[in-house]
């Protein structure tokens, strides 16, 4: 039922997120405090008041991607404005044939990301910031 399983993604992807777990579970005391986390954390969905499902037409251009993300970050931008938190999470479009069913989107929509959106608290989990790798590593102008 998993549509985009991890193993399907990219060496480079899945190398990313083996580094992020890693990183995650040392943000807490110990692995068992970690696993509680993030287990409560993607079995709930973030406990996110409202998840916001950006989707394009199945027989659109890979342009619509792009598009998609777009719209999704300036929609993100705009609810930090109004002092709400997001996360755009793979878990909440992991399984599209569930939400097509459920939520009685028609079956020539494309799930992109789901974005949930709350107001921000001071769990441990949500202190924790991700490495990003440096930008002249992945941006060069010639």
């Amino acid at each position: 039922m998993d549509k985009m399983g991890r193993e399907k993604w990219a060496a480079q992807t899945q190398a990313n997120m083996k580094q992020w777990r890693h990183e995650i579970v040392h943000h807490f005391a110990n692995f068992d405090e970690a696993h509680e986390a993030m287990t409560t954390a993607s079995d709930t969905l973030y406990h996110s008041p409202v998840i916001l499902y950006v989707t394009i037409p199945q027989a659109s251009p890979d342009w619509s991607i792009f598009d998609a993300g777009l719209f999704a970050e300036n929609l993100m931008l705009a609810a930090t404005d109004y002092g709400l938190d997001t996360i755009p999470t793979y878990n909440s479009v992991r399984f599209p044939a569930i939400l097509h069913q459920i939520l009685k989107v028609p079956e020539d929509e494309r799930f992109i990301v789901g974005i949930s959106l709350g107001y921000p608290t001071t769990a441990k989990i949500n202190t924790y910031r991700s490495k990003r790798r440096p930008v002249n590593e992945i941006l060069h102008f010639n």
